[in-house]
């Protein structure tokens, strides 16, 4: 009864584990290696010249809804 468990989790394990791996291309992979450096546009226009990768997006920072606004009291820091 332990073999059939042990069987169905390495299947559940290598299946999940395969689809992981498998169904992101290789852009998607390369544009979240990019992601930390999308918020500062000089930084990402020096990886551009160095590398060669292209940014699909540059979020550029000045959005008018950036603050942040706390909806409970348990949400708001008292210092």
């Amino acid at each position: 009864m332990i073999g059939i468990w042990l069987y169905l989790g390495l299947f559940v394990f290598t299946t999940g584990i395969y689809f992981s791996w498998n169904l992101n291309s290789t852009q998607e992979i390369e544009q979240a290696a990019l992601l930390p450096f999308a918020d500062d546009p000089e930084v990402a226009s020096r990886i551009t010249q160095e590398t060669g990768m292209k940014f699909d997006s540059i979020v550029n920072g000045t959005e008018q809804n950036s603050e942040v606004t706390a909806t409970d009291s348990v949400d708001k820091f008292v210092a």
